[in-house]
């Protein structure tokens, strides 16, 4: 997709862009937290039919269903970071791909997608809100920093 159509998606949707330049200490805090999802086992099985584990009856998409949509769940965005993300995403599925979900890796997923799970374990959900949190609540200082 085309870096000003991309952005036109992400403009619809209320997308706050910004200079990396002007964040950079918050960008590098928020990439660390991002990277830890990484290790995390969300144990989503995604199947070649775009169902998981949680929603075996999904017709496509299972819990990323509205990644189109929603632009990939973004609130922020570094301009300098348009044309990555204009590259991967698809007019018609967004960042998701059938039998693979996300290609987006865990340090350049939004804040919603990196906390979203299927896992009926309480205290893992708990952990993981307490990720999340923590990584909204930088994503609100980076918008009051570039306002």
């Amino acid at each position: 997709m085309k870096n000003d159509a991309f952005k036109e998606i992400l403009l619809k949707r209320g997308i706050h862009f910004f200079n990396k330049d002007d964040v950079r200490g918050l960008l590098s805090s928020s990439r660390k937290l991002k990277e830890f999802f990484k290790n995390i086992d969300f144990d989503c099985q995604i199947t070649e039919d775009g169902s998981c584990k949680r929603y075996e009856n999904a017709l496509s998409k299972c819990c990323c269903f509205d990644c189109l949509s929603s632009g990939g769940y973004f609130y922020t965005m570094a301009d300098e970071e348009i044309p990555y993300y204009a590259k991967k995403f698809s007019v018609k599925t967004g960042f998701w791909r059938k039998g693979k979900g996300c290609i987006l890796p865990h340090k350049r997923r939004s804040v919603v997608c990196l906390c979203h799970n299927c896992n009926e374990d309480h205290s893992f959900d708990k952990g993981i809100s307490t990720l999340g949190k923590k990584l909204r609540d930088l994503r609100m200082e980076v918008i009051n920093a570039t306002k």
